[in-house]
């Protein structure tokens, strides 16, 4: 790993708040499953399928939980070191303000990547401790490919944190936002399909056993999100006085 990546993700890592937040999700993780490899799961009278359950996790960690994470990081990186003034003196030294960009950018996506793999790697060891079914491939593999629209939440952060002058209301408008795209796909969903929040369950499309047609231009979508909004994230991160 890059030293300024090094750098980036320890000041994520110094604060106690990622820990934190990790720490409740592997707990939670842990109980949910152990409590329906035990116990069963139903809700309403309607049977979930246990094997599903990691999946149903994933699928939160994707909807609600990653995307409120990459906000805090995003705003916490960009916004608040601009507001601070912790930006202007790293830039003050011989150093590119695209490293210090890009950096910034695969810090965030690094950490998020772990904190995917974590949160897999207990769901294993709990089914391994407990002897309980789970597919040693589809499910890495599956945790592993949603770090692709968890890249697009990184550029569409980045850019909000760029263009908002206070940490807490970048946070807010990007939630803001968010919720209001999801809104928009409740009530139409060929609208709403236009935005990468309709694809956060991708894995599904790249692990089925005959992937649909619609995979490439799935793929196309979510990279053309994540290269457009990097590329006006840095416009303005380039431009940005300081």
């Amino acid at each position: 790993m890059p030293r300024s990546v090094s750098v980036e993700l320890n000041k994520i890592l110094i604060r106690k708040k990622y820990y934190l937040l990790l720490l409740i999700e592997l707990i939670l993780t842990a109980a949910t499953v152990l409590f329906t490899s035990v116990n069963g799961f139903a809700i309403l009278g309607f049977s979930i399928d246990l094997p599903g359950i990691p999946y149903v996790i994933l699928n939160a960690l994707t909807v609600f939980i990653l995307p409120l994470i990459i906000f805090m990081l995003c705003a916490d990186l960009f916004t608040n070191e601009i507001e601070t003034g912790m930006l202007k003196a790293v830039l003050l030294r011989p150093i590119n303000r695209f490293s210090v960009f890009l950096s910034k950018i695969m810090a965030v996506t690094v950490y998020v990547l772990l904190h995917l793999m974590a949160v897999c790697a207990v769901i294993l060891a709990i089914k391994a401790i407990l002897r309980s079914p789970a597919d040693m491939f589809s499910l890495p593999a599956a945790f592993g490919v949603t770090i692709l629209p968890m890249m697009a939440f990184t550029a569409y952060s980045t850019l909000i944190s760029l263009l908002v002058g206070n940490s807490s209301f970048a946070m807010f408008v990007s939630m803001a936002i968010y919720f209001i795209i999801q809104g928009v796909t409740v009530v139409s969903a060929p609208l709403g399909a236009i935005f990468f929040t309709s694809h956060l369950n991708i894995y599904r499309m790249v692990l089925s056993g005959s992937p649909p047609a619609a995979l490439p231009n799935t793929l196309l979508l979510i990279a053309a999100y994540i290269i457009l909004m990097s590329v006006a994230s840095f416009w303005l991160f380039d431009r940005k006085e300081l």
